[in-house]
């Protein structure tokens, strides 16, 4: 990436009003909350969403971002398995009878930045000499296994204009380092003046970049009117105006909590029920998705910090596809974490359980899984590899492979054929605890997992993560 000297911001959208359907003549106007709110609700049609696909989710939330008492509507999607997000913002007129639709500014540096904006809760850092507000958002943007990256977005809403740009990048290129389908990572942290920063750092930054500004913790309120059946976004007035009444009672800017409020599991739990636009929603996009995903949630790496795993297993040759997140190291966010894996053995992660290894030194800890695929009903292969998960990334290492052969048309008669992943020969018993001797000197455990088939709906699924969480051990 190239260094950032200036931001340069250049406009993408230029603030149109719009007239919502009550005017001047016919409405005296009213600055109440819940007069603002009906004429949100009866200007619905300016708002609504109109996805191009029927896989595209948007929700919407009731904010008064830059506090100048007139509210907004904020519609937003994360679209993909490439988390492309897009957003519009409306507001209320200055004499509260029409919704004008905002411009959004973004950092031409990085045009194709735009925060993930659906969360429940962030940070802000107000100026303590403007009391401008300026709210961190996290966006996420992935390549299947050849890029991945976290841009730290300081979004700012004033004059009806949102400003977007970015304070701090992470970016992880990934390039396949020989025939072996092996993967080097070509890492970039960097700050905005364009220093290299620590992994740690990057997580700090925003309380670094506005150190002399006071902290506070945002709460926003999404919801949706998508209705499965119809795959529309049909509502009702009176629906409207309960959703949006509910969304903006739960919007508040509030000193920001203490790290030991945040660390607590069940902060941590309520922080991945809030972020559903990164590691389930994705799933909405692929076409193929025949059942529905199940997720757990673990702490594989020890750290304190909880993990969310949501994954499918399905196709006559076993294609098992996950998509993982992490808690941040300040407890805040949630972040989309980039899977190394080799192409051709992506793990089944869908077990109860499995063997977990612990470097006794160092307390790493390593889990066996196997990635079963299948050709056809005559050839199969069994892969055994090691599953780390550190620094945002998960890795699987194929380390023996069992393949087994149809010797006669009914399947009666198979071959086992038993290797390391060099090609070495390995005999079935040798197989068997090929894991065990491989990480000679690490003491052996059993990891347990809870597999949660996944919901919607926002009570059951605290439940159901909670419940998760809770048979999670290794032992």
């Amino acid at each position: 990436m190239k260094k950032i000297t200036s931001l340069i911001l250049s406009v993408l959208l230029i603030c149109v009003p719009l007239s919502a359907c009550k005017t001047k003549e016919s409405k005296p106007s009213s600055n109440t909350s819940e007069a603002q709110i009906k004429l949100i609700a009866e200007s619905y049609d300016i708002w609504k969403p109109t996805p191009e696909y029927y896989t595209d989710r948007y929700k919407f939330c009731v904010t008064d971002l830059d506090r100048n008492n007139r509210l907004e509507v904020v519609v937003s999607a994360c679209i993909g398995t490439g988390l492309s997000s897009f957003t519009s913002v409306y507001e209320v007129s200055e004499d509260f009878l029409s919704l004008d639709v905002c411009g959004y500014l973004n950092d031409e540096s990085y045009n194709k930045v735009k925060a993930d904006i659906i969360t429940n809760s962030l940070d802000c850092f107000i100026d303590p000499e403007s009391s401008q507000p300026h709210y961190i958002f996290v966006d996420h943007i992935r390549n299947g296994y050849s890029y991945n990256a976290k841009f730290t977005v300081d979004l700012t809403f004033d004059n009806s204009t949102i400003y977007e740009k970015v304070i701090a990048s992470w970016e992880n290129r990934y390039e396949i380092a020989d025939n072996s389908d092996g993967y080097t990572v070509d890492t970039k942290i960097e700050s905005v003046q364009g220093e290299e920063i620590s992994s740690e750092d990057f997580w700090e930054y925003p309380e670094k970049h506005y150190k002399n500004f006071e902290k506070h913790t945002v709460s926003l309120k999404w919801q949706d009117t998508y209705n499965s059946d119809e795959k529309s976004y049909d509502a009702s007035e009176a629906e409207l105006i309960s959703l949006l009444t509910e969304s903006y009672g739960e919007f508040s800017v509030a000193p920001a909590k203490s790290i030991e409020e945040l660390k607590t599991i069940d902060a941590q739990l309520q922080l991945i029920a809030d972020n559903t636009s990164l590691w389930l929603s994705p799933f909405y996009a692929i076409s193929s998705l025949n059942t529905t995903p199940s997720f757990c949630v673990t702490d594989l790496n020890n750290n304190g910090r909880l993990e969310i795993i949501c994954a499918v297993k399905q196709g006559s040759g076993i294609s098992t596809t996950s998509i993982w997140a992490e808690v941040s190291a300040n407890f805040t966010t949630l972040v989309s974490a980039q899977k190394n894996f080799n192409p051709k053995a992506a793990p089944d992660i869908i077990v109860s359980s499995t063997d977990c290894f612990i470097n006794p030194e160092t307390g790493e800890r390593v889990y066996s899984f196997f990635d079963t695929t299948r050709a056809s009903g005559d050839h199969s292969a069994h892969t055994l590899g090691l599953l780390t998960f550190k620094n945002f990334t998960i890795n699987f290492e194929p380390i023996a492979i069992c393949e087994s052969i149809a010797q006669t048309p009914d399947n009666s008669t198979r071959t086992k054929n038993f290797k390391d992943i060099d090609g070495k020969p390995l005999t079935e018993e040798e197989f068997d605890c090929f894991a065990e001797s491989y990480l000679k000197g690490y003491e052996k455990h059993t990891a347990a997992f809870s597999w949660k088939k996944a919901t919607t709906a926002s009570q059951e699924l605290k439940k159901l993560l909670k419940e998760s969480y809770k048979s999670f051990s290794v032992k």
